[in-house]
């Protein structure tokens, strides 16, 4: 899931409580107007064909914040077997159902604090760790590599500019959700303190002017 060109900078100030009954909100009120268009950006449909380059056939892969199933889908196409995951369930996911049987399974909420679902050989996150409080990031990104076997693999796309950016920008939209922009420094350093290696990055500019895509793959390490 990610968020539209409305967002604007919003400094960083204070997460107010409930940020993530909040967030799920934002989300379902957006795809209930079908007013996500981030469903059908061209620019996000290139982070799963990054990943599949170098996966396995037959792989787990969880997709975190699956939305409509875009990803899912053609991580099934390509004989992956997915787990989905969302803050909420969309139409979409039961014609994933009828048309993959068991190659798919789903579940719904926060995903931080689902249980089991563990062992996967990668997981995808497609614009959901950019729209979480900061403060949040730590216990987020120890949820991904909990689920992620010795050696598994994060797909992540993260907000960015098309110009580098000198220090990473947090931004609020009006209905108060956050989005931050991130530069390659500080995805690097985030991902290397919460126990993964960052193997591969990708610029990829956004329909939006000025606005781009940072795809990073990192693999879990264990010390």
């Amino acid at each position: 899931m990610t968020s539209s060109s409305t967002d604007a900078p919003g400094g960083d100030a204070a997460v107010a409580p409930g940020y993530r009954r909040l967030l799920r909100e934002s989300f379902s009120r957006r795809y209930e107007d079908g007013a996500d268009s981030w469903s059908e950006e061209p620019a996000m449909r290139l982070l799963v064909p990054m990943l599949t380059e170098g996966l396995a056939p037959g792989s787990r892969v969880i997709d975190i914040g699956a939305g409509r199933g875009r990803d899912a889908e053609a991580l099934l196409a390509a004989g992956h077997r997915v787990t989905v995951v969302d803050l909420v369930r969309l139409p979409d996911w039961d014609d994933l159902a009828e048309r993959w049987g068991d190659q798919v399974e789903f579940a719904v909420g926060n995903f931080t604090e689902l249980d089991g679902h563990t062992g996967f050989d990668a997981a995808v996150d497609n614009g959901v760790l950019h729209h979480q409080d900061p403060a949040d990031y730590p216990a987020y990104l120890a949820g991904v590599r909990r689920r992620l076997r010795p050696g598994g693999t994060l797909a992540i796309s993260l907000f960015t500019t098309a110009e580098e950016l000198d220090e990473g920008v947090l931004n609020r939209a009006d209905d108060g959700r956050l989005s931050r922009w991130f530069n390659e420094r500080e995805a690097a350093e985030l991902l290397s303190g919460s126990g993964f290696a960052v193997t591969a990055t990708r610029l990829v500019r956004r329909e939006l002017p000025g606005l781009a895509y940072l795809l990073v793959l990192a693999r879990r390490i264990d010390v």
